[in-house]
């Protein structure tokens, strides 16, 4: 009963309510996330990239990023094909070291190339910069993480996947692709929001 109690004063200090129950499935999560996606397009924040994405021999397909698994480079422990769980290093599958589909455990991985859609990331580190260091809402911990992966240095993000469900990118070239949920579901808190 105290959690029940510490709970609702934090609902209610963050102004948050349950009223509003959405899925990322429904038509106007993909309508405002394309509309969304145009706007970033347009105004200069992505570029075209080619990655070496693993395609696992024995499955005969093409590993999504938590598909594959491996050795993190920068800590050895282990770790996804998006990020290390210990170190919380963003990684790219063929950062791996001995890489295995999880689907199969089979080894037998190849690297092919394909084109992607990127977030630049990196043209936004001084907006970002300023507001985590402005910010008094952050824990201290979050604020320092963020503040060290600004500080490395932040590289553009890939924002599509080669799957055949998820929210179609509206872009000539792109439509067999969909975008990745890190950046389609953030837009759904903000569309939850806006319907309130």
């Amino acid at each position: 009963m105290i959690f029940f109690t510490i709970y609702i004063k934090i609902y209610d200090w963050w102004n948050l309510s349950y009223d509003n129950f959405s899925r990322t499935s429904k038509p106007i999560h993909h309508e405002i996330t394309q509309e969304m996606f145009k706007n970033i397009y347009k105004n200069g924040f992505i570029e075209e990239k080619t990655l070496k994405l693993p395609f696992c021999l024995e499955c005969e397909k093409q590993l999504a990023d938590r598909y594959i698994e491996g050795e993190c480079p920068k800590c050895n422990k282990q770790a996804r094909g998006d990020q290390c769980e210990s170190c919380s290093s963003v990684l790219d599958p063929i950062q791996l070291i001995n890489p295995k589909c999880t689907i199969c455990n089979s080894k037998k991985i190849e690297f092919r190339d394909e084109k992607h859609l990127f977030l630049k990331l990196n043209k936004l580190e001084p907006e970002l910069k300023k507001w985590i260091n402005e910010n008094g809402q952050l824990r201290i911990q979050v604020k320092n993480l963020a503040l060290s992966w600004i500080k490395e240095g932040l590289k553009p993000r890939c924002i599509t996947r080669d799957l055949k469900w998820g929210i179609k990118v509206p872009l000539e070239g792109y439509e067999n692709k969909v975008f990745y949920v890190w950046f389609d579901a953030p837009i759904g808190y903000i569309l939850n929001k806006r319907m309130e």
